[in-house]
């Protein structure tokens, strides 16, 4: 239910966000990772500004190797900081690269949507990866699909957790439409799989990963690593993707 309230809310604003964004990721180059924090109108005109209300999105090198991914080589994360979760000044994070923006590809060819992130951190749907489509799903009208740590959420350690739709086969992987349709990892098919399955044809827009829950309401910053928006890189440090054009490669 959380999940399906937050994929309402932003709804009718990520477009708008991703939009504005694009502009300043066409500049430098095409696979540097770019977090931004935006504090939102969503009580009326769904507008985002650049946060000045202290909530930030950044690296942070941590003392110890393992208080970052326990499946990562450094003891980098991204740490985001949200304080607002009033609607007519929300607070958002949106991490994407020019290439993320531009992936215009069909869904079938599609590889490694998933990152690692802190559990502690987790509510609702947040943080997820949302993936747009260049025309909505056949089987429900649906113009974007969710990959979330919550409903998507594999243990690789006490304390972090992967989010994988497109490598994970096993059972337990949900990821959902934007209108509730759910596809859902099944021992044989990731739930990327079964959504192209369902969906032949269909041709992914651009991806982004979004924090729409303020971390003040845990207590915890989030935490991820290991982001891969399905552009062939995968990012564990600030702007050094690794190449991962396989799903045994990230």
């Amino acid at each position: 239910m959380a999940l399906r309230k937050t994929l309402a809310i932003m709804a009718a604003a990520a477009l708008a966000v991703v939009t504005a964004a694009g502009p300043a990721a066409a500049d430098g180059d095409r696979h540097q990772l770019r977090p931004r924090a935006y504090t939102c109108d969503f009580a009326s005109t769904g507008n985002c500004v650049k946060a000045t209300d202290g909530s930030f999105a950044k690296w942070v090198r941590f003392p110890a190797n393992g208080d970052d991914s326990p499946l990562d080589s450094n003891s980098k994360a991204l740490v985001v900081h949200t304080i607002s979760n009033n609607l007519s000044a929300y607070d958002y994070v949106e991490v994407t690269t020019k290439a993320s923006l531009n992936i215009n590809t069909p869904a079938d060819q599609i590889r490694n949507l998933s990152f690692d992130a802190y559990k502690a951190a987790l509510q609702g749907g947040s943080p997820r990866i949302v993936v747009y489509f260049a025309n909505p799903l056949v089987d429900d009208n649906s113009p974007y699909v969710a990959i979330d740590a919550i409903n998507c959420q594999q243990a690789i350690s006490s304390t972090w957790v992967r989010a994988d739709a497109t490598g994970r086969t096993s059972p337990g992987c949900t990821i959902y439409t934007s209108n509730g349709t759910p596809y859902t990892s099944d021992g044989t098919s990731t739930a990327w799989q079964n959504l192209v399955a369902a969906n032949p044809g269909a041709v992914v827009a651009y991806s982004f990963l979004v924090f729409d829950q303020p971390s003040s309401q845990t207590g915890t910053d989030y935490r991820v690593d290991r982001i891969a928006l399905g552009t062939g890189k995968v990012y564990n440090a600030s702007n050094s993707p690794v190449a991962c054009t396989t799903e045994a490669a990230c």
